[in-house]
């Protein structure tokens, strides 16, 4: 596992450019507006609809996300109520950034998601096409007085669940996309991945919402600012733990032992990220076995000592539920690993079974073929139902497109935090090679990188 950068340059942000593609998308969604009340387009249930500038654009700026198909859907249908939603989100882009700071909107995506999470009923905010319906449910739908409310628990549940996930994955990318230098912004987007839920707790005055590495906003008349970013108390307690971890791991013998195991089946020198992630996906399988009947804290109540009080004393590495938090999303991606947690705190055992059959899964395909191809293996698991989505009915699709988007998002935080950090660079261009979904260019991207690992 690499570790944590030894220093953390200040965030610059390319807030011209972040601004001026946002223009261009709310331009455009104007203007084919305005040509649907002249000319209506025809609503089919897959929307039916691209268009040569919007379409890859909103891509770039929102992929991953329900907010490119609700464009879409708002040029399509018309309706006033889901016109109104999207071009709120694009105004509220452009005026908070330019009004507050780029910072701002970002934090305001994250506190979003959690409210979302902790709300008992379904928020107005979530776009239009973040649940698939068929044109008859989405005309009956819209003439409601609150059209993007659900009655049902469930989906409510669902709806929340997955927009907090995306607004996740559009803070990380965004981070990738606009921000330098990569050294710091690789490092930023892995803890949007991986530590939402404690997001809130890191926001401090004069600290942004990126375990308190400061974020200097750069435009067209701003002067980058040279202070050295802060940390917090939890970066601080989180970096210590992982040196440890990277000590211990450089004096175990069975380092070498797998590294010998892999040369031999392959014929080759393994890498070191491949001996690493099975070293520990063999560790914390061991501690997952051996404390899964004890009674121990979870890793929220541990982090918030760190928070309010100091650091808990008397815990060895692998039995610290912090840690075991942290390699469960770095081994399992940022959603298989925080259930494979959360089952484990609560001494969920078939649920967690199935999370630890997961993590053998992969150190399998680790084993066989390397860390490299795992990500496209995650992906494939639902790559070729995603691509009949438009053959099966809307609960299906809205589940495909779920599981397809938190697949994307494991794969995409292992990449983050399992690529060595020597070349922080190479490791931004690849991972936004893989959230654009260019798979055979990742392909091609990654195999030297990590073979010289």
């Amino acid at each position: 596992m690499p570790s944590a950068f030894a220093t953390h340059p200040p965030i610059l942000f390319n807030t011209h450019g972040f601004l001026r593609d946002v223009r261009v998308v709310q331009c455009r969604f104007e203007t084919l507006v305005s040509e649907h009340r002249r000319t209506p387009f025809t609503l089919t249930d897959d929307l039916g609809y691209t268009d040569v500038v919007l379409t890859p654009l909103a891509e770039h700026l929102f992929g991953g996300t329900a907010w490119p198909d609700t464009l879409h859907l708002a040029i399509v249908t018309g309706e006033p109520a889901i016109v109104e939603q999207c071009r709120g989100f694009l105004d509220g882009i452009v005026g908070e950034t330019e009004d507050r700071s780029w910072q701002c909107w970002l934090m305001r995506l994250v506190i979003d998601g959690i409210m979302a999470m902790c709300a008992n009923r379904t928020l107005d905010g979530l776009p239009m096409a973040l649940r698939v319906r068929r044109r008859k449910a989405l005309r009956k739908t819209l003439r409601n007085r609150r059209p993007h409310r659900s009655d049902d628990g469930h989906k409510c549940y669902e709806d929340h669940l997955a927009y907090a996930r995306q607004n996740q994955w559009l803070c990380a990318t965004t981070l990738l996309r606009w921000g330098t230098p990569a050294q710091t912004t690789v490092r930023a987007a892995r803890q949007f991945m991986m530590c939402h839920e404690s997001a809130l707790m890191l926001i401090d005055d004069g600290e942004c919402f990126t375990h308190g590495e400061t974020v200097h906003v750069v435009g067209e008349d701003t002067c980058p600012d040279t202070t050295a970013p802060g940390t917090s108390p939890i970066d601080d307690y989180l970096q210590g733990l992982r040196s440890q971890a990277d000590t211990a791991y450089r004096m175990s013998a069975r380092h070498t032992q797998i590294v010998q195991e892999l040369e031999s089946s392959r014929g080759v020198p393994p890498s070191e990220a491949d001996v690493r992630y099975l070293y520990d996906a063999e560790r914390l399988i061991g501690a997952y076995q051996r404390l899964q009947h004890d009674d121990m804290p979870s890793h929220t109540e541990l982090l918030t000592q760190v928070l309010l009080y100091d650091n808990p004393t008397g815990m060895a590495l692998w039995e610290n539920p912090v840690y075991l938090f942290d390699m469960a999303c770095s081994l399992l991606g940022c959603m298989e690993g925080f259930r494979a947690a959360r089952f484990f705190e609560a001494h969920c055992s078939s649920q967690h079974a199935a999370s630890i059959d997961l993590l053998e899964d992969h150190m399998r395909v680790v084993r066989d073929e390397g860390l490299m191809r795992l990500p496209l293996r995650i992906v494939g698991e639902t790559q070729e139902l995603y691509s009949q989505v438009d053959a099966v009915g809307p609960s299906c699709r809205t589940s495909l497109h779920n599981i397809h988007r938190r697949n994307r998002a494991d794969a995409f935080s292992i990449i983050l935090d399992r690529l060595p950090a020597r070349n922080p660079a190479r490791v931004r261009d690849i991972a936004l090679c893989f959230a654009d979904e260019r798979y055979d260019d990742y392909a091609r991207m990654v195999e030297p990188f990590v073979a010289a690992a």
